[in-house]
């Protein structure tokens, strides 16, 4: 008797350990943390914008769409929505003097957030449980942009699982029920041809939270619900407003030959968010291989100069898949070749060639930047080096645009005179024959002596 119970015994211990091996996991799953504040939810948004571009006074709406998930992975909008998001936005201030924070790319672009996404006040949920949300730009609800400005929206899409729980913020005898969320997953999402959406459970992060500005306003680890905008501004100042780009030459000096005429050579790169619009399109989405950005000479040529006409157009033609273009031309005293239009950001290179025992400098101004000077020794090529085109304005009234200039400065370097001076023809004529004659007399001396040496037979 005694055998069997200790065997039934036995068998009731394992059986019951076997059961808190089920039991545990369901009770660990089901007695998660519940807390009364949500997780800091934030939506990162980064603006992708040419360096030396200011940055636009621009506001930027998201919309939250509750989901249902139809097959695995796959959502669909829910046909009869029961919890609710509110939308909302992120902002920039002019030049993002504001915000002020910027990302970690190199250069730096400039970053802003929406945080708390799911504060109490802006959520409601019908009871706990699990919810599915679509996380989207609002472009109809974002700030516009026309010409010269473009942007460019982000087509990134995220699904967002939520889970909401009861909390009691009151007492056990006079309880406050509210739905509170307190977990969730995020993924990015692509939409289908039916208006699903589908996620890789590979992708799903749980780094949702705002990032941390340092002190050199660099934005570290923000949220990776990220959605980037491309941004470009062109450069069309009115007429009697500095050119957005103007290539100077000047010639100094009391020795200088003011016909002279300098040759040129510059490179320029259009941005990449510039290009597929100014190429325009060989077919239905495929922009052309090259197109065109045009200077113009200003500036009435000196008389009997070579130096090209006012109102000459130089045209350089640019390869839309790498933005560069390079064009050499020739600019005499007082004349320049200034660019009308070009996109903020675009880069160029200047190099002078240089004249023999002429010397030169350029000096460079790019919107609000501290004015540069390179100097070059006479007979030395003078270069700009790699420099970006600004769209600045004044910080006050009118606000008008400051311009981006290389202005080139040339004097001619006399050189030593190497013959001989009139004046001096008398003296050098005495010196000459006391020379000869000093010769002669050496030669007469030296014959005599070897007239008197003894001959050896």
């Amino acid at each position: 008797m005694n055998k069997y119970f200790s065997k039934l015994t036995l068998a009731l211990a394992v059986a019951l350990v076997a059961s808190f091996g089920v039991a545990l996991p369901a009770m660990a799953a089901s007695s998660q943390e519940v807390t009364q504040t949500p997780p800091n939810v934030a939506i990162t948004k980064v603006l992708d914008i040419p360096e030396g571009t200011t940055v636009p006074d621009s506001t930027f709406r998201f919309t939250f769409t509750q989901m249902s998930e139809i097959a695995t992975n796959t959502f669909a909008e829910t046909p009869t929505p029961t919890a609710s998001i509110n939308p909302i936005t992120v902002s920039f201030g002019l030049d993002n003097s504001p915000n002020g924070l910027v990302s970690t790319d190199t250069p730096p672009l400039p970053i802003a957030q929406a945080t708390n996404i799911l504060a109490l006040d802006r959520i409601d949920f019908p009871t706990a449980g699990i919810f599915h949300f679509l996380i989207v730009e609002d472009v109809a609800g974002s700030t516009q942009f026309t010409a010269p400005e473009f942007m460019t929206y982000s087509d990134a899409a995220y699904i967002m699982v939520v889970r909401v729980s009861n909390v009691n913020f009151g007492t056990a005898e006079n309880p406050d029920w509210r739905r509170v969320p307190q977990q969730l997953e995020v993924a990015p999402a692509v939409l289908g041809t039916d208006g699903s959406y589908t996620w890789n459970p590979d992708t799903k992060t749980d780094d949702y939270q705002p990032g941390t500005p340092g002190q050199d306003g660099v934005l570290r680890y923000p949220s990776s619900i990220r959605f980037v905008n491309a941004f470009i501004r062109d450069i069309i100042p009115p007429v009697g407003d500095p050119a957005a780009l103007s290539i100077s030459k000047s010639i100094v000096g009391s020795d200088s030959d003011f016909t002279e005429v300098f040759s040129f050579d510059t490179t320029l790169v259009i941005p990449a968010a510039a290009r597929a619009r100014l190429a325009g399109e060989s077919a239905p989405g495929v922009p052309n291989t090259t197109f065109e950005v045009s200077a113009v000479v200003t500036g009435t040529p000196e008389p009997d100069s070579t130096a090209p006409a006012a109102g000459t157009e130089v045209v350089f033609v640019v390869d839309t898949a790498t933005g560069i273009a390079t064009r050499s031309f020739t600019l005499g005293n007082g004349q320049a070749l200034e660019f009308r239009s070009l996109p903020a950001g675009t880069t160029f290179e200047t190099t002078e060639r240089q004249l023999e025992n002429w010397d030169g400098s350029v000096s460079i101004a790019l919107g609000a930047a501290t004015p540069v000077t390179v100097t070059e020794d006479a007979g030395e090529d003078v270069a700009t080096g790699v420099r970006i085109v600004s769209d600045d304005r004044a910080d006050s009234a009118p606000y008008a645009f400051l311009g981006n200039s290389a202005d080139f400065t040339n004097n001619y370097n006399l050189p030593p005179w190497t013959g001989l001076v009139i004046s001096s023809m008398p003296f050098l004529a005495v010196l000459l024959g006391a020379a000869l004659l000093l010769a002669l007399m050496v030669a007469s001396r030296s014959r005599k002596r070897i007239e008197h040496l003894p001959v050896a037979h």
